[in-house]
């Protein structure tokens, strides 16, 4: 039965495009798909439309280099992962996840229009929210070292034992010997400029109410707000949106962190280790 099962899954990856790699911003570029039985498939948005619109300084001749080459020494037979690997680090894999083998046309397209398009021709608005809580929990795996257990999508009812009028979901939460760490944020990759300052205004309306919320029952909490990918672009009303949700969390948020600043991934891992052991 395992057999049988496996023999169902096949696996693929995302690749990532870092044009500044000390930042830790990034933006999915392309799909590797490994097939159960089949050569690896390479996928890309050949007019690389989505990584224009946010880094319009990108060389879109160089990333089709990029691609041309990895398929060819994939179709030479050359190991997926270490060949990945070989292209940072500005190209930067993701981990494998699974899927369904064969990978059907529809499946395919989903994954193309899910990671590779820009937001306006992908996304609903239910969709966006979980495209930014998963950026934004790439961000922090990515920022801290040690055992630190990490909840997402965390509810009112986790945090305070019972639900409150106001308290929506919080991206990602740490407990931390009594205390809560709430963890949200922006990606203006994943939005766009007014989707990213509304869903700032609605991320400080809502740790509002779980600050009050958690006074009233003996719980502390402390917030911690992450913009990404807003200072890696010159689009006028992106900057805008970067500054703005970035001006909004440092006034009503326990800390703020930059994600387009050299070094805020460390910033981010030792703030967290001091809450830790406060």
């Amino acid at each position: 039965m395992a057999s049988e099962m496996k023999s169902l899954t096949g696996q693929y990856w995302l690749l990532y495009y870092q044009p500044v790699p000390e930042t830790g911003e990034r933006i999915a570029v392309g799909l590797i798909l490994q097939d159960h039985g089949r050569r690896p498939q390479v996928e890309f948005d050949a007019k690389f439309s989505k990584i224009l619109r946010v880094f319009p300084a990108t060389d879109p001749e160089t990333l089709a280099f990029y691609f041309q080459s990895i398929a060819e020494q994939l179709e030479r037979g050359a190991p997926i992962e270490s060949t990945l690997h070989a292209f940072g680090p500005q190209l930067v894999a993701s981990k494998s996840r699974s899927v369904m083998s064969p990978i059907s046309d529809e499946v395919l397209n989903h994954l193309i229009a899910r990671h590779l398009l820009p937001v306006k021709k992908l996304r609903s608005k239910r969709e966006q929210p979980d495209g930014v809580a998963n950026e934004i929990e790439s961000y922090v795996r990515g920022s801290v070292t040690g055992n630190v257990e990490i909840k997402k999508n965390v509810r009112a009812q986790d945090i305070l034992g019972k639900s409150a009028a106001g308290t929506k979901r919080i991206a990602l939460a740490v407990q931390l010997d009594g205390k809560w760490a709430l963890i949200d944020g922006v990606d203006l990759n994943q939005s766009t400029p007014k989707q990213a300052t509304d869903r700032a205004d609605e991320i400080a309306r809502t740790y509002w109410n779980y600050s009050r919320a958690a006074a009233n029952n003996g719980v502390s909490v402390k917030s911690i707000r992450i913009v990404l990918n807003g200072r890696s672009h010159l689009e006028p009303k992106s900057l805008e949106a970067h500054d703005y949700a970035l001006h909004r969390f440092q006034a009503d948020s326990d800390h703020a962190i930059d994600g387009a600043q050299v070094g805020s991934k460390v910033e981010l891992g030792n703030l967290l280790q001091r809450l830790i052991h406060q």
